[in-house]
């Protein structure tokens, strides 16, 4: 079905129910005379405009909330002082400790003289209680905080410290050594610093002077270089995007005990320190990987009812050892059909959708119900408007069912990226035209964000999900193909796997690239290892790759054409992950592309 008419461009509805179309055939047919008599001066205008009313039945989205975020935590130090604030493996905090504590901290950096508002403090300190002292110390003293994982390399380290133009870093007893000249000064936090008997006040604090419009945080995202990008944060984007009614709908409260597990490299951690100290929740610290670090363990044992995780990360707990769990968001990455049956009937379980560009998250699924989409990714929270564009031009719209570019509109977007501001207005662009007319009065400087995700409408009315935008379809023995098809399709023969990718690689061997390979690659419940970075033994023998390989490729060439049959299956011992717990799909792809052809084969040869 297609529809060109007075200038706009040609659109067409791909596997869109026909059900859905013809309604919205006539919704258009019923409401064509309620177009503003101004919009119809500009015919393609006019129609955009009028379509964008019917699809999305939007409104304007709400202003944003002129406050500071430690303004909302101090006031939950303050109406519920006794209230437990951390629990985590190396001590616990009421809610008046972590207001006390961060107003020592607060008063160190003020004395410095060096922290004000839109500086960015990087915060290299392990999960532990001291981590919320340090975000909310930095608050009050006027700066913005920046977590960086301890699992960045020194060098990496210190890149950040340039980049930010940091006046110092807060780290822990442990990792300020690792500050080196000429980096900036390091301030050490901890019980030896912060637990001594020291009462002197600070009356003039640098926070007074900080405004709704002032960093509150930066977040990473990576480069196409490689090299680090930060995101800037506003605490007025912050305190909006938290507003109750999120709070809410993500099923968090005071009541809730929140495992913070994600890696400080990974924007969730934000939206856990950040959400839970604002509505009065209680953190539930667990410790570094390789400090003893069982999730299913600290669950029990800090009796965690609420969390926060990767797809890849929630396949390696076992919801029967982990009763206390209520809320269950997941986040990061693409869900599949086992992710859902694990869950349901057993806890509330939703899918969340942010990016490092945005305060918290822009929109949110509850996959609850036995009938629930695992593709979807939600709908909107009650700050956020989100559109689908021609993924070339966004002055076109997407019809229902059709595939395009999220486009997202609300006031919690991010500043942009720090000291780039050729990237910012590449993502962060002017709204477009058909949008400023249905926000007449909205400012000149109007932005929206270019997620660079691909989604659609669901009957329902709710996102799905489908790929990133700048990966693109592959073509291999003549035919361009989907690789997520054949990773779908790969998985149905693995029902206990964990994790399954399928990707081009080029054996070391090949030097013409004439012998290019589609290879699968597995990981199960019953490989030997967890999630981890190491580069040793990531392949499992090739007896245990060759076991099921004959089996499921002939399975394979029964449902799919050839050329979409992978060439080779590979058994993972475990999974090369990022620093923020997914898939380093490009480091896998780096270590089998040393193995020559032969090897690569054997893993499958029967």
């Amino acid at each position: 079905m297609s529809f060109n008419g007075g200038g706009v461009s040609n659109w067409t509805l791909v596997a869109a129910p026909a059900t859905h179309a013809e309604a919205w055939c006539m919704r258009c047919v019923n409401s064509i005379a309620n177009i503003p008599a101004g919009l119809c001066q500009n015919s393609t205008a006019g129609i955009k405009c009028q379509y964008c009313h019917l699809q999305h039945q939007t409104c304007t989205p709400p202003p944003l909330v002129h406050a500071r975020v430690h303004d909302l935590i101090i006031a939950q130090c303050q109406s519920c002082p006794l209230e437990p604030a951390i629990a985590a493996w190396d001590g616990h905090l009421t809610y008046h400790e972590l207001d006390q504590l961060s107003t020592r901290l607060a008063t160190k950096l003020a004395k410095l003289k060096i922290i004000q508002p839109d500086k960015i403090v990087p915060v290299l300190v392990e999960r532990s209680v001291w981590v919320s002292v340090a975000i909310l110390g930095i608050l009050k003293a006027g700066g913005a905080f920046l977590l960086m994982d301890i699992s960045f390399p020194d060098e990496y380290v210190k890149q950040i410290c340039a980049k930010i133009e940091a006046p110092l870093v807060l780290a822990s007893i442990r990792q300020a050594y690792r500050v080196k000249p000429p980096s900036p000064l390091v301030l050490e936090v901890g019980a030896n610093t912060l637990l001594a008997d020291d009462e002197e006040k600070c009356t003039h604090l640098q926070s007074a002077y900080a405004r709704p419009s002032d960093a509150c945080h930066g977040l990473f995202t990576s480069g196409s270089s490689g090299n680090p990008r930060v995101v800037v944060i506003d605490h007025a984007a912050v305190c909006t995007a938290w507003a109750q009614p999120v709070a809410t709908q993500l099923m968090l409260s005071s009541s809730s005990r929140v495992l913070q597990s994600n890696s400080h490299a990974f924007c969730a951690c934000v939206v856990e320190y950040l959400g839970a100290m604002i509505h009065g929740a209680c953190l539930c610290i667990a410790p570094e990987p390789g400090q003893g670090n069982d999730t299913m363990k600290t669950i029990r044992e800090l009796n965690a009812n609420f969390i926060i995780l990767t797809p890849s990360a929630s396949r390696l707990l076992d919801p029967n050892q982990v009763p206390s769990l209520q809320v269950v968001v997941l986040a990061g990455e693409a869900l599949g059909p086992l992710d859902l049956e694990k869950w349901q009937g057993r806890v509330q379980l939703k899918c969340m959708y942010g990016l490092a560009e945005v305060a918290a998250f822009a929109l949110l699924a509850d996959l609850t119900n036995l009938n629930s989409n695992y593709r979807e990714i939600g709908v909107p929270m009650h700050t956020w408007n989100a559109w689908i564009v021609d993924t070339n031009n966004v002055e076109d719209l997407v019809p229902p069912g059709g595939v395009g570019e999220l486009l997202l509109e609300g006031p919690s977007l991010g500043r942009g990226y720090l000291n780039d501001p050729a990237c910012t207005a590449q993502n962060y662009i002017s709204a477009p035209s058909w949008l400023m007319q249905i926000r007449p009065t909205a400012s000149h400087g109007y932005r929206c964000l270019n997620t660079g995700d691909l989604v659609r409408h669901s009957p329902n009315g709710a996102l799905e999900y489908i790929r990133r935008k700048d990966v693109t379809e592959v073509k291999i023995r003549g035919q361009r193909m989907d690789l997520t098809d054949v990773e779908r399709h790969l998985a149905r023969q693995y029902p206990t796997s964990t994790q399954v990718m399928v990707d081009i690689i080029i054996p070391s061997d090949d030097i013409g690239h004439n012998g290019i390979m589609l290879v699968g690659f597995i990981h199960t419940e019953s490989s030997h290892h967890n999630m981890q970075n190491k580069n040793d033994e990531i392949f499992a023998s090739k007896i245990e790759s060759r076991a099921k390989a004959a089996t499921v490729l002939s399975a394979m060439k029964e449902a799919l054409p050839t050329f979409m049959v992978p060439d080779v299956v590979v058994v993972l011992n475990r999974i090369p992950a990022t620093t923020s717990g997914k898939l380093h799909r490009d480091r896998l792809r780096r270590l089998a592309s040393r193995l020559p052809r032969s090897t690569l084969l054997a893993y499958g040869d029967v």
